[in-house]
C-alpha cells in the first residue's frame, strides 16, 4: 500500500483553499455587481427602497428607466401601481404615504 507523500498532501490543501478563495471571489462579485452583466444602466430595474411592512406583506418603490413603481407583495400576489415622474418629493411622499394605507386595509 503506498503511502501519500507531504508534498502531494501541501498541494492537495493549497489547491481547496485556492478553489475556496475563488468561489469566495465570485460571490462578492455577484453580490456588488449583481446579474446585470452586460446590459446597460438604463434597461435596469433599480429599487430604490422598500419596507417590511410585516413578515408577509411588503412595499418596494422600484424605477425603471424614467419610470417609478410602487409594488406592492403579498401572499395572494403582487399588486404594480405606476407612480408620475412629475411630483415633487413631498407630493411623492403623500402618495407613498396614501399607497401605503390602501394596501393595508
Amino acid at each position: 500500500m503506498d503511502t501519500i507523500s507531504q508534498d502531494y498532501l501541501i498541494r492537495a490543501l493549497f489547491s481547496f483553499v485556492f478553489v475556496i478563495m475563488m468561489i469566495a471571489v465570485a460571490i462578492w462579485w455577484l453580490k456588488t455587481k449583481g446579474t446585470s452583466i452586460g446590459s446597460p444602466d438604463s434597461l435596469q430595474i433599480k429599487v430604490i427602497g422598500r419596507v417590511q411592512i410585516d413578515s408577509k406583506h411588503k412595499l418596494l418603490l422600484a424605477s425603471i428607466r424614467d419610470q417609478h413603481f410602487l409594488i406592492g407583495t403579498s401572499p395572494a400576489g403582487i399588486s404594480v401601481t405606476p407612480l408620475e415622474h412629475s411630483a415633487s418629493s413631498s407630493a411623492f411622499d403623500d402618495i407613498y404615504q396614501n399607497e401605503l394605507k390602501n394596501q393595508l386595509s
